[in-house]
């Protein structure tokens, strides 16, 4: 379960923008990571057809959080290169000569769904980078910076997310921070320093959406997916899940022994035949330790219609193939009971069904497997039974959980988690 492969992915609300026909620009993220590291790629998504281009992507380690887009320590911005075509290989590259224009692949239609908003993933090769240590906290987290130069007047894929409400705030992060912004204009070729005002305001189109780290320390990285109500939507960052609260929690004492990573595969209106197919296609790169798998989605219902127990079973279906592939790449699935959905929504008969689908979800555990009750935590209760609608305190919109909402999932999911993980 321990590997020295770590991963960051928060935010996989993916959507699509079509840059206008003028001169490039430089897409820049800063992350931290929990380890001293050695080598770093990055994973780029596309959900639409056509592929698109960056001329050049380059990375430098940082001793110091003060700065988020000019980096600080001795070390050189080094260009992450492409001499495995995107593939997920585990060759280390360097030398001279070795291509540093990315073509992210276009994506191909899901043959479960019909869609390409499963995205197609594409990788950089793994570079020789060594983390800095740091100057304002030697046992905190490393910082690594990225720029990349985007050509204008292309389709390009991004993640959607509130990071500016993350950046900055210690009590929100606990050193696993990152930001992201642009700048207008080519800092990717002379990598001269910028104002971080103006190249960090708010949270721009970002491209570079996934980070790995080969670390020092073998860690354990957690993925989840879901729907909007896994991501945390209404969350003040919009991606604060239980999960992201969880590996913050368990990972702030073992920063520099055992580093947490964290992948969000969940996206706002997804069903659930989409989001289990997002960690399916991540596991053989990602090789989790642990995957939190949800226990329901409204999504699958049409609004019009009344439940019926046909499509509780083909979700049960869904479920049963997404836990046999963890079991497939080493990855302990955590299940989740379903989350609760506002009162309009909620009719007898789905009341039903979702407490149907509660039930089965918990006699997992008959055999062995590990299962959080999410629905007793977040949901109200009538004559001690379950009404499928929320604790008003735990949400702020009755479909999702709040802040509050995750806060109090994490509290339970978090010492699973560790105990799953060995967390020590």
């Amino acid at each position: 379960m321990r590997r020295h492969r770590i991963t960051w992915l928060p935010s996989s609300i993916f959507d699509t923008f079509q840059l206008p026909a003028a001169p490039p620009y430089t897409q820049l993220l800063t992350v931290g990571c929990a380890d001293d590291f050695y080598a770093v790629r990055v994973g780029l998504a596309n959900i639409t057809r056509g592929a698109w281009r960056a001329d050049r992507l380059i990375a430098r380690p940082s001793t110091t959080w003060n700065d988020l887009a000019n980096p600080t320590g001795d070390a050189e911005w080094v260009p992450l290169t492409f001499a495995h075509q995107g593939t997920d290989s585990a060759t280390i590259a360097s030398g001279p000569g070795l291509p540093t224009g990315l073509t992210v692949s276009g994506n191909q239609i899901d043959p479960g769904t019909g869609l390409t908003t499963n995205p197609a993933w594409t990788w950089t090769d793994w570079s020789p980078i060594r983390s800095l240590p740091r100057a304002d906290a030697p046992d905190g987290h490393r910082v690594l910076m990225f720029r990349m130069l985007v050509p204008q007047g292309q389709m390009i894929t991004y993640a959607r997310g509130v990071y500016g409400a993350y950046a900055g705030d210690t009590a929100l992060h606990g050193g696993f921070e990152h930001a992201t912004g642009k700048f207008d204009g080519d800092i990717v070729t002379n990598p001269v320093p910028v104002d971080p005002e103006k190249t960090f305001r708010g949270q721009g189109i970002n491209s570079i959406v996934c980070v790995q780290y080969l670390t020092r320390n073998p860690g354990v990285t957690f993925m989840v997916t879901g729907d909007s109500h896994q991501i945390g939507t209404s969350t003040l960052t919009q991606f604060s899940s239980a999960v992201l609260y969880g590996v913050v929690a368990a990972g702030v004492p073992l920063v520099g022994r055992f580093p947490l990573g964290y992948v969000n595969c969940a996206t706002g209106g997804a069903t659930s035949a989409q989001y289990f197919a997002r960690p399916r296609d991540l596991l053989p790169s990602v090789k989790p330790g642990v995957v939190i798998l949800p226990g329901w989605t409204a999504n699958d219902l049409p609004f019009a219609t009344l439940d019926t127990d046909a499509v509780g079973d083909r979700f049960i279906a869904h479920l049963l193939l997404a836990a046999e592939s963890c079991d497939d790449h080493g990855a302990v699935p955590i299940f989740l009971t379903p989350f609760p959905h506002d009162r309009t929504f909620m009719t007898d008969e789905r009341t039903r069904s979702w407490n149907l689908l509660r039930e089965t979800v918990m006699g997992f555990r008959a055999n062995g497997r590990i299962v959080l009750d999410a629905a007793t935590i977040l949901g109200e209760q009538t004559g001690g039974a379950l009404d499928g609608i929320y604790k008003p305190e735990l949400t702020d919109d009755n479909v999702h959980p709040n802040d509050s909402g995750h806060r109090a999932l994490a509290t339970a999911l978090t010492p699973l988690m560790a105990a799953v993980a060995d967390l020590r």
